[in-house]
């Protein structure tokens, strides 16, 4: 059986646990952030708009095919942990063997892609790509059984070293003249010292018997995680289809670009938040009640940091890209500003939605309501490319986070008049105050700085240092019940003192 405590230390409560995983996951956050941002500066610089734009075209096959590639046995696992070891063989070998079917999927889906984008590039990167998956379907196990004994410190620092290594190998071949192949050519390498380092750190047994009986149980299990997972993908990759599909690969480049910057917080911080909340709200299962009230002091938590974060983001796009990034990339900032609106939206509710419903194995329920956001999402992002481009898209993505994005999360939490109260308790404190702290500083900056060069590096300054100050101080008159809550779970977290 696998233990329900934290790196094999006992006497910690639920409670303490997730905390301190989140905190190791923020710590990941912020250091991933800085070299991805570093990275994507001198990216910007050595590759070409084109090039930005093939990848992404890309990465929308590869998308798919990592799909059936997860086949959502990790969160079977989870679901399991409680007898992690009896299905661990079984999932190991299911998964390498689905490892080797997307990566068949992949390669017999290029020249379909080459067709489709009429780029003929896709075919080589998407070659090199497919080796990835196989590669990365070995690490599910030990990731799942990591994230079963919610040893996060653990898939923190894997995580950071992934993403470190990624970002250098890029650059790397960026600098050796590979152009587009500096994206495609490190995924199947990190891939592989990804997985032996998880393989090394979490050693889970698995035998050499493929326990073949017990695959179907884990397919009936895994199935509709794999259609709400398909339908995610769909939307995840829906906008850079239809822009591929109806502009030249240098206005995708520029999108792509775009929603790289916006993107960046709130996927490592919702990834990160799915490693800690996924395994904790599973250990509740049988408290539905307890199950949704951590689950909504998970958001306001993770909603304090990241609303404000994706306002800020938003208001320097304009001096930020003017000052660091060529003049070739300046078409990205409205869409920058757009998007980053939408994500203070994305970030807290829509992107976690499914989070509890997966806790609660509610996959049904769950495929029904991603059906309508996939939906709604193509419509108006077709009508937003159909008329105004990317900016279109941008705008078209913001309004759905800001609307639909929200059902899953609605229902997830109950529905109802009750789940509208709830929505607004976690939302309704952190738009107001990082609304009206940065939108003032934003407003303070544009009107008495200059447009100069060294106008751009105050203005990014003033925004910072007085949205920032207002914000914490309307926090802190606003939201004094969730703040005193991290600083006492902050306090726990000191050694001889419970969470």
């Amino acid at each position: 059986m696998v233990p329900s405590r934290a790196g094999g230390r006992a006497g910690k409560s639920l409670s303490h646990q997730a905390t301190r995983g989140m905190m190791f996951m923020l710590l990941q956050t912020f250091g991933t952030k800085a070299v991805s941002l570093g990275g994507q500066v001198v990216l910007a610089w050595l590759l070409l708009r084109e090039d930005f734009g093939l990848f992404a075209m890309a990465i929308t096959v590869l998308g798919f095919a990592t799909l059936v590639q997860q086949a959502g046995l990790r969160e079977v696992l989870i679901h399991r942990q409680a007898k992690f070891e009896r299905w661990a063989t079984a999932a190991f070998w299911m998964s390498l063997v689905i490892g080797f079917v997307a990566m068949v999927i992949v390669l017999a889906m290029a020249p379909l892609a080459v067709r489709f984008y009429g780029e003929p590039q896709l075919l080589g990167m998407l070659v090199v790509l497919s080796i990835s998956l196989p590669l990365k379907t070995l690490g599910i196990v030990p990731r799942a059984y990591l994230q079963s004994q919610m040893r996060f410190q653990a898939l923190a620092i894997t995580g950071w070293s992934r993403d470190t290594f990624e970002v250098l190998l890029t650059i790397s071949f960026a600098l050796l003249g590979f152009g587009v192949y500096s994206f495609v050519l490190p995924r199947p390498i990190v891939a592989a010292c990804e997985t032996a380092a998880l393989w090394r750190i979490a050693r889970p047994r698995v035998r050499r018997s493929l326990h073949l009986r017990r695959w179907k149980y884990l397919i009936n299990d895994s199935m509709l995680s794999i259609v709400v997972a398909f339908l995610a993908m769909v939307m995840m990759q829906g906008d850079y289809i239809i822009l591929g599909a109806m502009y030249p690969a240098d206005i995708v480049g520029i999108y792509f670009f775009a929603y790289r910057i916006s993107v960046q917080t709130i996927a490592m911080l919702n990834s990160n938040l799915a490693q800690v909340l996924l395994p904790a709200l599973s250990h509740l299962q049988h408290d539905r009640e307890r199950q949704i009230r951590g689950y909504l002091r998970g958001l306001r938590m993770l909603a304090i940091f990241t609303v404000p974060a994706c306002f800020m983001t938003s208001a320097v796009a304009d001096p930020l890209i003017r000052l660091v990034f060529q003049e070739r990339w300046h078409e990205a900032i409205p869409i920058v500003q757009l998007l980053c609106v939408g994500m203070a939206f994305h970030a807290v509710t829509g992107n976690t939605g499914g989070l509890l419903m997966r806790a609660q194995g509610r996959f049904k329920t769950l495929a029904v309501l991603t059906l309508i956001r996939v939906g709604c999402f193509l419509v108006m992002v077709y009508a937003g490319a159909t008329f105004w481009g990317p900016v279109g898209v941008a705008g078209a993505v913001t309004l759905f986070y800001m609307t639909i994005g929200q059902i899953t999360f609605f229902f997830g939490i109950g529905g109802g008049l009750g789940s509208f109260r709830r929505m607004s308790e976690v939302l309704s404190s952190p738009l107001l105050c990082g609304a009206g702290a940065i939108g003032l500083a934003w407003w303070f900056s544009t009107a008495i700085l200059p447009a100069t060069t060294l106008g751009f590096g105050v203005e990014i300054v003033t925004i910072g240092a007085l949205g920032g100050l207002g914000y914490a101080l309307l926090a802190w008159r606003l939201m004094r019940e969730p703040i005193e809550d991290i600083r006492g779970k902050l306090r726990g977290l000191r050694p001889g003192q419970k969470g």
